[in-house]
């Protein structure tokens, strides 16, 4: 597990190899298609491992303040999850690295089989989110709802891709709350 974990948190399914992961765990082929079908299943498998690994830790952390979460706008549970989820990224950097690789696999078959086989589609949990928080009127009217759900499933996917440099994990905690002051308020000065 660890050597596939390795393989594919560092390569595209397309380009990760079985061979490889099989030679980097020392067991035979045999050995592996006793326990998956082919590469697609180990590398699903490790996704649902590291999903469910870190919902329960954005679960497990947000329990701890499960009122304060409940009582938030939109932006602050953005916020709230958002940081579980570098904290989970430092915590866990292989699957962090995971599920990085598979976002960038969007537009293929393979993502869309996993996100099928995740049963796991982000963009349903922050339409949910975001449908809520336009009837508790948490966003102006100036935009659709179609946009906005555009807009903030974007910004999310390429946060690691602006902030997450190799910065250590305050100054990513910190380029995380000014980006949901941004989100929040945008470029205008606040009055």
């Amino acid at each position: 597990m660890a050597a596939a974990l390795a393989e594919f948190s560092e390569k595209s399914f397309e380009d990760a190899s079985l061979n490889r992961i099989l030679k980097n765990a020392g067991i035979s082929k045999g050995t592996f298609y006793y326990h998956f079908k082919n590469k697609e299943d180990i590398y699903f498998f490790l996704l649902k491992t590291g999903f469910e690994e870190k919902w329960r830790f954005i679960n497990e952390h947000t329990g701890k303040e499960a009122a304060d979460f409940a009582n938030s706008d939109i932006f602050d549970k953005f916020l709230m999850q958002a940081k579980l989820g570098v904290l989970f990224a430092k915590t866990y950097p292989q699957y962090h690295m995971l599920g990085r690789m598979l976002l960038k696999e969007k537009d293929t078959d393979v993502y869309d089989r996993a996100v099928e086989y995740l049963n796991a589609d982000g963009n349903a949990v922050l339409a949910d989110m975001i449908g809520e928080a336009y009837e508790k009127g948490e966003f102006g009217k100036a935009y659709s709802e179609e946009f906005v759900k555009k807009m903030l499933s974007h910004l999310f996917t390429v946060f690691d891709d602006l902030f997450d440099r190799g910065e250590g994990t305050e100054k990513v905690l910190s380029s995380l709350e000014e980006y949901m002051q941004f989100m929040k308020h945008g470029l205008k000065p606040t009055k």
